[in-house]
């Protein structure tokens, strides 16, 4: 009886990460660890990557449906200050990276309101 109410809970909180945008977010460190192997990051690199990230990440958890503009800004903040840690060779292939994610999530369509 324990393990089917573990198993349905598992079951529940997987389905609602799937609603919540399709597939369940990649943690900071998974976000970071990408970013290393991809940009070949420096040490110094990833540290301040990973502050950034934890950041963003805390500011994201903090967002109601109310403040998506402000969302909308911390996501270019994080862009702006990721990149500008970044060498050009990296800033190229991070740029293809955002690009590949934006066509993956459908071009990056996130509300209805047009701007």
């Amino acid at each position: 009886m324990l393990l089917a109410v573990a198993l349905f809970s598992f079951g529940s909180m997987n389905a609602q990460r799937q609603n919540q945008g399709g597939r369940p977010r990649m943690s900071v460190e998974q976000q970071v660890a990408t970013l290393k192997k991809e940009l070949n990051l420096t040490d110094e690199q990833t540290t301040k990557v990973t502050a950034l990230y934890t950041e963003f990440q805390k500011q994201r958890t903090a967002a109601t449906a109310e403040n998506r503009d402000s969302m909308r800004a911390a996501s270019q903040k994080l862009e702006k200050d990721v990149q500008a840690l970044l060498t050009e060779e990296q800033k190229a292939l991070y740029t293809k990276m955002q690009e590949q994610r934006k066509a993956a999530r459908g071009g990056g369509k996130t509300g209805t309101k047009n701007k």
